[in-house]
């Protein structure tokens, strides 16, 4: 029989954050909040509650950030009725979150997948502000999200959301998803197309051909632009029943009338039109939102979380000092291509034999494909696609099991015996061209640092979720080796890390197969001689120090430039952008380190006139 409901199932309104903490009925093995979570979310509710626009929050792996968001997200709900909307690169890490949210006793929803099909009652609690949403980036950043007037925004993982965030306003034409379109851009734009692209797209470039990457000068195909609008109207609309084709309608939409504001970059097998920093704030989902947190293990001091997110001004809740030394587990890494005579991938392999579970990061589904053959008459294999829902796949096999994944440093939880061996296979490089174009062809190494110390420190983080979890590293690939042999690539790390890899670059020389596998045992099972290991690299990680670099200063200095440049440049507003443009040469000059990005901006400053 149906009965009304009253007001004795609401929330009571709490006086503060840690003492709503104390009331929730949460799972008897969370206890208490540590004491650097009880600092952040204190400052937090002292200085921006309400007093700013943009929060970034800085924990290292494994600390509790999660709780962190999820606290402020629950506060703002009861306090001030907000609706909130906690935002994961992945479905599966929007399933991690929830059921996290269950242990600590806040009430969540899952939306994710196709909109249309969310559970109409979680939305509308959702809308009521009655419980907190968690979904993927992509629910907010597309053409027509179903939640669309947030008023607060979290964004767990920040430093990985660039590919998703960016994807609204990148048209990405693949040659063999796209080929109509892909053959129609090369007639079109191969007059003005580098002659060593266009070389590399008529004979299929191979391997390393393929990892070349070019920019069209919009100077040279200006007037190719009513062609490229006519090329993909067309064939979008021809092909509206081809998945393919929908992916690119979406953000050809937002772009399309924006090309003087947007670059285009070449390969051999891709062509990519976007802006060099997605203009966020034209998007009123995000833009109208009271406020917006970004929560990462590694803010950096470059301006890089900024770029990602299209905003000049984030005021930063730093780690706490307790944790400017320490951090969480133990990680014993070795980097074998520093031995000579032996196979780096088979030391691996080898190694991998003894473990029940291993994860594998490879930078690109090529390398993804070719680990897959090498195991798969010894492993099970799993891939993102077997953990979308959840990782017990990979948890719960009693087989030796492998899972690999590409591009994906970051967000898969693996505590305690899930798994406890970790191979990181090549530069942790993203996806797009246009990161590629900055690396490969204008050679910015330094300016690509902190993105690449990111995704390193995220990666080797997998598997050490507390303050005793321990996981082996094996880190592969000439170019991998080479930037970890790299003092000033080491030096912006946290210390603890620091010493980690200095540790791993010390002891993974003159040494045979078995000694690899020797020492590793002598990890897992804490022999006295790993208690000596672990003295040293304490010693290492005392004795280390986080500095910052020039470069970061520099790229720091110029981002609120580069971001206005972007708005101007969109807006139309050719002269302000040309401005904007000098201002970010004149941030950058000084120094050879940042020729690249001077070279990039140079090249905008000289399309700029045409207009």
């Amino acid at each position: 029989m149906a009965k009304f409901r009253t007001s004795k199932n609401q929330n009571s309104v709490p006086e503060s954050i840690d003492l709503m903490f104390r009331d929730l009925k949460r799972d008897p093995s969370i206890k208490f909040l540590g004491n650097h979570q009880g600092q952040i979310l204190n400052k937090y509710k002292k200085d921006y509650l309400k007093n700013a626009k943009n929060i970034a929050i800085e924990l290292p792996t494994g600390t509790g950030k999660t709780l962190i968001g999820l606290l402020i997200a629950e506060y703002r709900r009861r306090v001030l009725k907000e609706r909130v909307v906690y935002l994961c690169p992945t479905r599966q890490l929007c399933s991690q979150v929830h059921e996290k949210a269950d242990l600590y006793g806040i009430n969540t929803v899952t939306l994710t997948g196709s909109q249309r099909d969310y559970n109409t009652t979680e939305f509308y609690n959702y809308q009521r502000s009655e419980v907190v949403a968690i979904t993927t980036y992509s629910s907010i950043f597309n053409t027509n999200p179903r939640i669309n007037d947030p008023n607060i925004i979290i964004c767990d993982d920040a430093h990985a959301a660039d590919d998703y965030v960016a994807s609204l306003w990148t048209v990405s034409i693949n040659r063999n998803n796209h080929k109509q379109l892909f053959d129609q851009i090369v007639r079109i734009l191969e007059p003005v197309m580098p002659d060593y692209i266009a070389y590399y797209i008529k004979h299929h470039g191979i391997s390393y051909e393929k990892k070349q990457v070019d920019l069209i000068s919009n100077i040279a195909c200006h007037n190719k632009h009513q062609q490229i609008i006519e090329s993909l109207e067309s064939l979008i609309k021809i092909n509206e029943n081809d998945q393919n084709y929908r992916d690119l309608k979406y953000a050809w939409g937002f772009i399309s009338s924006h090309l003087d504001a947007c670059s285009i970059y070449c390969s051999s097998e891709n062509f990519e039109i976007r802006p060099i920093i997605p203009p966020t704030l034209t998007h009123q989902p995000f833009s109208n939102a009271h406020q917006r947190i970004y929560m990462s293990a590694t803010l950096g001091e470059d301006g890089y979380l900024e770029r990602v997110f299209g905003v000049n001004k984030i005021h930063k809740i730093p780690i706490p000092e307790e944790w400017n030394k320490r951090s969480i587990g133990r990680k014993l890494i070795f980097l074998p291509a520093m031995s000579s005579g032996i196979n780096p991938k088979e030391v691996a392999a080898i190694m991998l034999q003894k473990r029940k579970r291993g994860l594998i990061l490879v930078p690109n589904n090529t390398s993804l494909q070719a680990w897959s053959n090498f195991l798969k008459d010894t492993h099970t294999i799993l891939q993102s696609t077997d953990i979308e829902k959840s990782l017990e796949t990979f948890t719960k096999s009693n087989k030796p099991t492998v899972l690999i994944l590409a591009t994906r440093y970051d967000g898969i939880d693996l505590p305690g015996d899930d798994c406890r061996f970790i191979v990181l296979d090549g530069m942790p490089t993203g996806s797009g061209l246009q990161e590629k174009f900055l690396l490969t062809r204008l050679g910015a190494s330094s300016q690509l640092r902190n993105r690449i110390r990111t995704r390193v420190t995220q990666a080797m983080g997998r598997c050490t979720r507390d303050e005793n979890d321990y996981a082996l590293v094996i880190l592969l690939g000439e170019d991998l080796t080479k930037w970890c042999c790299t003092s000033i690539n080491l030096q912006g790390m946290h210390p603890e890390l620091q010493a980690e890899i200095q540790f791993g670059l010390d002891n993974s020389t003159e040494l045979e197969v078995d000694n690899f596998v020797e020492l590793g045992e002598d990890f897992f099972n804490k022999t006295p001689d790993w208690k000596d290991a672990e003295d040293e690299i304490q010693k290492l990680r005392d004795s280390s120090l986080k500095v910052s670099d020039d470069v970061a200063e520099a790229l720091a200095k110029s981002m609120p430039h580069e971001i206005n440049y972007v708005y101007q440049s969109w807006n139309g507003k050719h002269k302000e952008a040309f401005n904007e443009a000098t201002k970010v040469l004149d941030s950058l000059e000084g120094g050879g380190h940042n020729l690249s990005l001077m070279s990039l901006f140079g090249i905008i400053k000289q399309q700029i006139l045409l207009f």
